[in-house]
């Protein structure tokens, strides 16, 4: 398989992992404006944008949001943002802002793997 199929697979797996483990398949609060969802209308989102593979499937960075905040208001990071300080902290915050730009080479076996773990 190539890579670029199994990042989409790995997306797909890692977003209903992130969905579910945060609502148990029931529902939850969006972590940015707090209004609570059914399951089904939750999406995982990013609040460093998957564009930075080094936070792409990082537990730490993809949460449960509303698809208004998620697809509409691009994220809605300033409320994400105050949401991580609060749950992370303001130090591993910067950190992972500070590192997104690093360049992390996944192989298909690293992808392979990490389909494998959010299965």
């Amino acid at each position: 398989m190539k890579i670029s199929s199994l990042k989409k697979k790995l997306d797909k797996v890692f977003a209903k992992w992130v969905r579910y483990k945060e609502t148990k398949g029931i529902g939850g609060k969006c972590v940015s404006c707090g209004k609570y969802y059914p399951y089904e209308e939750l999406d995982a989102g990013h609040f460093i944008s998957c564009i930075y593979t080094k936070y792409r499937w990082d537990k730490r960075n993809v949460h449960i949001q509303c698809r208004k905040c998620n697809r509409f208001l691009n994220g809605n990071l300033d409320s994400y943002f105050l949401w991580m300080i609060k749950k992370y902290g303001m130090k591993t915050v910067k950190e992972m802002v500070k590192t997104k730009h690093e360049i992390v080479l996944l192989k298909v076996e690293d992808l392979e793997k990490l389909i494998k773990k959010y299965e």
